[in-house]
C-alpha cells in the first residue's frame, strides 16, 4: 500500500516519524507530505497514494484573526470535497485543539473532516467513549483503538541518577518532582506550584523545565513560585527549551514526573516519563487510567481537593522507587512498541481498502 502522510512535520515530537517508520516496517510505503498554507488538502491529495493518513487538522482552518480564519475555512471546505472521494484516516490526537479560542468553530471543523473521513484512530478506549459523545461518527467509519508507542531509545539516556544530579545542581537526597514541557495552562502547573507549597516535605524540590510563549503566563508560575518556595522545599522553574540530548538529566534527576493535566485525552508526555522509567503523578481521566501502570502511577480525582497534595505526599514518602521504576520501564517496552501500533494500523487500512474495492 501507498500511504499518503499529511502533514507531515515531525519537528521536536518524533511521534511522526516513529509511527510512520511502524508503517513502514510492515511492508508499506509512506509519502511524507509536508505541510502547506495553500490549499492543503489539495496538496496533499494532489499525491499519487492508495490512502491519506491525517494528523492534526487545527492549521488548516484556523488563523490568526477573522480574515485568515475565512479564506483557511473556504480552503479546507474545498479540500474536504475532494477528500470525500479518496480513502482517508484521521488520529484523533484531541478532542479541540488545546489552544484554541474558538472552541465551537473548531469543533464544527472537526466535525466536517469527521464526516469524510473513512476511518478514525483513537489511542484507548476513554479516547473512544470520548470522541463519540462530542462527534456523530458516519456509519461507514471504521473507528479504531490502536495505542500510542513508546519513546524508548528515541532519545540520549545514558547519565546515570548521580551525574544528572551533579549537572542540574540538584544534592543527592533530595526529593524531585519534575514537571517538564511547554509551559501552557492546560496543564495545571499553578496548581502543581500551590499543591507542593503546602506540603510539609524536606529538602524536596519541585523542578518545572520546558519553555513559554505566554509572557505574562511566565510571569505568573514565577510569582507563585517565589510564593510558595520554602528554605526546605523549594521550586524552581528553568523556562527555556529542553533539547533532546537534555532530557535524559531532568528525568534522570528527578524522583517522580507530575503531570497535574487540566484537561487530557491521550498524553505523549505520559507515555516519554514512562519510556524514561519514571513514576507519574497523574489525575484519572481521559485515557491516563489506561496508559499507566498501577504500580507507577499515584493517581488522584482531578475534581477533588486536596487529591493533588496527596498525590504528591504519597510519592515524596514512597521507599520502593527504584524498584517500581524498573516495573513502570519494562511494561512500557512490552505494551506500547511501535510494531505492534505499525500492524494494526495496517490492518485498519486494509481494511478501508477492501471496503472501496
Amino acid at each position: 500500500m501507498r500511504i499518503g502522510y499529511f502533514a507531515y512535520k515531525p519537528g521536536g515530537n518524533p511521534y511522526q516519524a516513529l509511527f510512520a517508520n511502524a508503517i513502514e516496517s510492515e511492508g508499506n510505503s509512506i509519502i511524507r507530505i509536508p505541510p502547506r498554507k495553500a490549499f492543503p488538502l489539495n496538496y496533499a491529495l494532489s499525491h499519487q497514494m492508495d490512502l491519506l493518513q491525517l494528523d492534526w487538522p487545527h492549521d488548516w482552518y484556523e488563523g490568526r484573526n477573522g480574515f485568515t480564519r475565512a479564506v483557511k475555512r473556504i480552503m479546507y471546505e474545498i479540500g474536504l470535497a475532494k477528500l470525500a472521494k479518496q480513502p482517508s484516516v484521521w488520529t484523533a490526537h484531541n478532542l479541540v485543539a488545546h489552544d484554541t479560542h474558538h472552541v465551537e468553530y473548531d469543533r464544527n471543523m472537526i466535525q466536517k473532516l469527521i464526516d469524510v473521513s473513512d476511518g478514525i484512530i483513537v489511542m484507548s478506549e476513554q479516547a473512544r467513549i470520548e470522541l463519540q459523545s462530542l462527534y456523530k461518527i458516519p456509519h461507514r467509519a471504521v473507528l479504531k483503538v490502536i495505542p500510542h508507542g513508546n519513546y524508548i531509545g528515541v532519545y540520549p539516556n545514558t547519565i546515570t541518577r548521580d551525574c544528572a544530579r551533579q549537572k542540574l545542581k540538584i544534592e543527592l537526597s533530595t526529593k524531585v518532582v519534575l514537571s517538564l514541557g511547554r509551559l501552557l495552562p492546560y496543564k495545571g502547573i499553578e496548581d502543581l506550584i500551590v499543591a507542593f507549597g503546602s506540603l510539609i516535605q524536606e529538602d524536596s524540590l519541585l523542578l518545572i523545565a520546558g519553555s513559554c510563549s505566554l509572557p505574562e503566563y511566565h510571569n505568573k508560575l514565577l510569582d507563585l513560585a517565589e510564593k510558595y518556595s520554602s528554605a526546605t522545599a523549594k521550586i524552581r522553574i528553568s523556562e527555556g527549551f529542553v533539547k533532546d540530548e537534555d532530557l535524559q538529566f531532568y528525568f534522570n534527576a528527578s524522583d517522580v514526573v507530575a503531570l497535574p493535566f487540566k484537561s487530557i485525552l491521550n498524553s505523549g508526555s505520559l507515555l516519554l516519563a514512562m519510556s524514561f522509567g519514571k513514576c507519574v503523578i497523574a489525575p484519572n481521566f481521559g485515557s491516563v487510567a489506561e496508559v499507566a501502570i498501577d504500580d507507577g502511577w499515584f493517581r488522584y480525582q482531578h475534581d477533588s481537593k486536596g487529591g493533588l497534595v496527596e498525590a504528591l505526599f504519597q510519592s515524596l514518602s514512597a521507599n520502593d522507587i527504584i524498584e517500581r521504576e524498573k516495573l513502570v520501564l519494562e511494561y512500557t517496552s512490552s505494551k506500547y512498541d511501535w510494531s505492534n501500533t505499525g500492524k494494526r494500523a495496517g490492518e485498519l487500512y486494509k481494511e478501508i481498502l477492501e471496503r472501496y474495492r
